[in-house]
């Protein structure tokens, strides 16, 4: 609300600045340094989520009315329909302030589009999260749950990865349920690494628990909507991140099946993937190339995100709108006047640079040549 305030004060004053400087740019992963304090306090750790057999325990959405769990016709039907992605996705579903945008196609691939005439300094349109977490090197300085800024971080006593600022959070995170496992095995595998676990390997955990590994429709669609987004893989297949991503999804892979988290129907799911491993390998190609640097409700530096209508924003180094993401939402600002039909684009990278090495930072984390005007201009 008070993002949205100050947009409209700048729409009456003219001032276009302010609007431009709260902007982030996508994957601005360069965090400060910093360390544990010396002493941290412990948390109580509550009863472990998984039952004596091992097996995670959730409950199940009820059948249908006409389901016959013993005719393998319904249950073969019901699973079919579990499985296939939805016809409509997530994101293609109506949004927008006002209904100012729609997706479409580019010479980029997919994108959003004005459905009417847009103002500048009007907010186009707000994104929830799909998922949220700390950025590298600063798991001591937030709260890995609500995201406030902490003096005195409490420690998971197991893992030793995750700091959260009261007991009431760490409770309900949940974190002891299948993070805390793999951020132990994760923090002793890779005790070498500067960032042993990082961002994309978090967010991966999360998607896989929360939106494949789930029967609920809803959060199914978000997840075949968040498949659904550019990858690159077979470009990162051949990058120096290919090695780190793998390897942890091995290694994540490995804390699935002995806790039970494995699930038929996440092993159906994985299946046109290649399986678990490479599934999680895909997921974490997705959020290389899709995932949002994010501040803190105070404004702070704090992680990154994923938001499925943002992540359809393509690049223009001559963007007609600025970001304003946090931990709660993205909102997307239009920075001059935008006519019906024309693509919305946002900045990947900082514009006032040399062309040449802004091209090759594109080529370098996203793998496209950008052929905007600006860039096909003489060198400067």
């Amino acid at each position: 609300m008070e993002e949205e305030a100050q947009v409209q004060q700048q729409q009456q004053t003219g001032n276009t600045e302010a609007t431009n400087n709260e902007a982030e740019q996508f994957i601005n992963t360069e965090t400060d340094q910093s360390k544990p304090a010396e002493e941290q306090p412990t948390l109580t750790l509550p009863p472990p989520m998984f039952g004596t057999n091992g097996q995670h325990e959730r409950k199940q959405d009820p059948p249908p009315s006409t389901f016959n769990a013993s005719n393998p016709a319904d249950v073969a039907e019901a699973e079919r329909q579990q499985l296939l992605p939805p016809a409509t996705l997530f994101y293609d579903q109506p949004g927008g302030e006002e209904g100012l945008v729609a997706t479409g196609d580019s010479p980029s691939g997919r994108c959003l589009k004005a459905t009417q005439d847009i103002p500048a300094k009007q907010v186009v349109f707000s994104d929830p999260p799909l998922v949220v977490v700390v950025a590298d090197k600063k798991e001591t300085k937030f709260c890995n749950h609500c995201f406030s800024q902490m003096t005195q971080p409490q420690q998971c006593p197991t893992c030793e990865s995750a700091y959260f600022c009261t007991q009431e959070c760490f409770d309900n995170h949940k974190h002891t349920e299948l993070e805390c496992p793999v951020y132990k095995r994760l923090r002793t595998e890779f005790s070498a690494v500067e960032t042993p676990i990082g961002y994309a390997c978090r967010m991966m955990i999360n998607i896989v628990q929360n939106f494949a590994n789930t029967q609920s429709k809803e959060q199914l669609e978000k997840f075949y909507s968040f498949m659904a987004l550019v990858s690159h893989s077979a470009h990162i297949d051949k990058s120096p991140w290919a090695h780190h991503y793998r390897r942890r999804c091995q290694v994540v892979d490995q804390i699935f099946e002995q806790n039970g988290a494995v699930t038929p129907l996440l092993q159906q799911i994985a299946e046109p993937y290649g399986g678990m491993p490479r599934m999680m390998f895909e997921i974490m190609c997705r959020i290389h190339c899709n995932a949002f640097a994010v501040k803190s409700v105070d404004g702070n530096d704090c992680g990154n995100a994923i938001f499925l209508k943002g992540a359809l924003l393509n690049h223009s180094c001559q963007a007609n709108c600025v970001l304003m993401p946090t931990v709660e939402s993205l909102k997307v600002v239009a920075s001059r006047p935008i006519t019906t039909g024309t693509e919305l684009t946002v900045q990947y990278c900082a514009a006032n640079v040399n062309n040449l090495p802004r091209r090759q930072f594109l080529q370098q984390n996203y793998f496209f040549t950008c052929m905007c005007d600006a860039c096909k201009a003489p060198r400067f």
